[in-house]
């Protein structure tokens, strides 16, 4: 019996992988929350994301971009694969007032989209802000990116970028 190729069963396999790793990178006992991110960004393959499903741990942040696997069936088209992960970690942390700090967060971004063909693009990240840490989280960021992309048939450059408002659960000090 032989297996048909899945883009579905793909796309969740390397979400769940890139999960899988940053858990397992980290200690069980460090201070992590968990929240979501959401911005606007335009890139030059066209591509967009809706809001993530965040997990942080000591200055490394997961987000897994789940919904957009239902923006198919949520405006009546069929469902297709389009899903991503990022991963970031801060570099770069200093206190710009009483409850504020700065910080420079560089990184990689991963996506698969079906757009007729399975295809991905693939960016390096920076992720520029403010976060606040007082019983819940709250992050503002500039986020420039630059990578390629071939989910229009061939491999082109891809850059583009947005602004990112993020929260998350605080579990201890971070």
């Amino acid at each position: 019996m032989t297996k048909t190729f899945s883009p579905l069963r793909l796309a969740l396999s390397l979400t769940g992988a890139l999960c899988a790793a940053a858990l397992a990178l980290t200690p069980s006992t460090a201070h992590a929350g968990v929240g979501f991110s959401a911005g606007g960004f335009a890139y030059t393959d066209g591509t967009s994301f809706a809001p993530s499903i965040d997990y942080r741990v000591k200055g490394l942040l997961v987000q897994v971009h789940l919904l957009d696997l239902l923006s198919g069936p949520a405006t009546g088209g069929k469902f297709a694969v389009n899903t991503g992960a990022d991963i970031t970690y801060v570099v770069v942390k200093k206190k710009c007032a009483p409850e504020v700090e700065g910080v420079f967060m560089p990184g990689i971004g991963f996506r698969v989209a079906d757009t007729g063909d399975i295809g991905f693009n693939a960016m390096a990240k920076a992720r520029f802000g403010a976060e606040m840490k007082k019983g819940i989280g709250f992050g503002m960021y500039v986020v420039p990116a630059l990578g390629v992309s071939n989910l229009y048939g061939k491999i082109t450059p891809n850059y583009g970028g947005g602004v990112e408002v993020s929260a998350w659960f605080v579990e201890g000090k971070q």
